[in-house]
């Protein structure tokens, strides 16, 4: 694994804040073929563990021909992670990708079905669940558009 960043502590104000970051490595599952190149960038993340928040205004993650895009805030990172943010992926070509998470897609009598898939959404999270708002979704010619939610309850 490669890193590269700029760090700037503040130890009196508990802050941290990483500059110019870049995360990349080799990724591959056993009896896969070669490794795929991953890589994870953001311009800053901060940290102020005293204010419990994080902040990362943009980042980027790609793995093979997969490419997401996103933002995150988030709030009491040590005592109860509550988060919210945006996520898009990209066009990605499922036949190509989904082999290297160890999917097998169903045959079709279209070799052109199951090809492209993108999507996008904000998204919130607390101990009550996750919700995926203004979600939009393309597998091919079929679009996806609404709100999903996971409800979640501590203890259960």
């Amino acid at each position: 694994m490669n890193a590269q960043f700029d760090l700037n502590l503040d130890t009196a104000l508990k802050r941290l804040r990483l500059d110019a970051v870049s995360f990349s490595g080799l990724l591959g599952r056993a009896g896969d073929g070669a490794p795929e190149h991953w890589e994870m960038s953001a311009p800053s993340i901060e940290v102020d563990l005293k204010g419990q928040t994080a902040a990362v205004p943009a980042f980027a993650v790609s793995y093979s021909n997969a490419r997401l895009t996103g933002k995150l805030q988030a709030t009491k990172i040590i005592d109860d992670l509550g988060a919210t943010g945006s996520v898009a992926l990209a066009p990605v070509v499922l036949h190509e990708f989904a082999p290297r998470l160890g999917l097998v897609l169903p045959k079709t009598r279209d070799p052109r079905a199951l090809a492209q898939f993108s999507a996008s959404s904000d998204f919130s999270y607390s101990s009550s669940g996750l919700r995926l708002e203004q979600l939009q979704a393309q597998l091919d010619d079929t679009h996806l558009t609404g709100n999903a939610a996971l409800v979640g309850s501590r203890g259960r």
